[in-house]
């Protein structure tokens, strides 16, 4: 990922988050001067909602890195892979003494619905350390085109892309991996 296109993701994420970007000093523009109008607008339009129905937003873990991907519970083939990666990325995590939060938003709003995403935590038997959200249509689309996830609605189909991001402290992209085929400790080395 390119400085130009890591600004660019981190302004529209932040912009998801309520938080304003300005233009860089490298000559960057910002979400809302790069056509993403509706990515700028206020934090009340960019805010998640938990598996516990509580209002949830990236800004909520600033001061913390945390990693996040996108999936639907009725897929059958990317997302128990991806849900399988996040474990082991979970425990390697916890081998280097990080609790970093994962966080997985769903691809299918209409149907994950936050008692939905509780029965996934239930049934999955996860950690504290995972938080499943869901949000409007809107939102949700243009998150997953912020972190370069192709989603393609079918009927009750969704095709999609896996991408799994870690973000920084300060809530940026600092690195991003397409797919599973990278090695765990990826995350954690520099």
């Amino acid at each position: 990922m390119t400085l130009r296109s890591t600004h660019r993701l981190a302004c529209i994420l932040l912009a998801l988050s309520a938080t304003a970007c300005a233009t860089s000093a490298g000559g960057s523009r910002s979400a809302a001067s790069a056509g993403h109008n509706s990515a700028s607008r206020s934090a009340n339009d960019r805010t998640w909602t938990n598996d516990r129905g509580e209002p949830s937003r990236f800004a909520d873990f600033r001061g913390t890195p945390f990693v996040v991907t996108m999936f639907y519970r009725s897929c059958q083939v990317r997302c128990p892979m991806t849900f399988a990666k996040m474990r082991r990325i979970e425990a390697e995590l916890k081998k280097h003494g990080r609790n970093y939060p994962l966080v997985l938003i769903t691809l299918d709003p209409q149907h994950d619905s936050p008692k939905r995403l509780s029965e996934i935590r239930a049934e999955e038997q996860l950690s504290p350390t995972w938080h499943l959200w869901t949000g409007d249509r809107d939102t949700t689309r243009e998150l997953a085109q912020a972190l370069g996830v192709r989603v393609v609605y079918d009927d009750n189909h969704i095709d999609h892309d896996v991408k799994i991001v870690l973000f920084d402290a300060k809530g940026a992209p600092s690195k991003t991996f397409s797919d599973w085929g990278f090695a765990e400790k990826d995350i954690v080395s520099p």
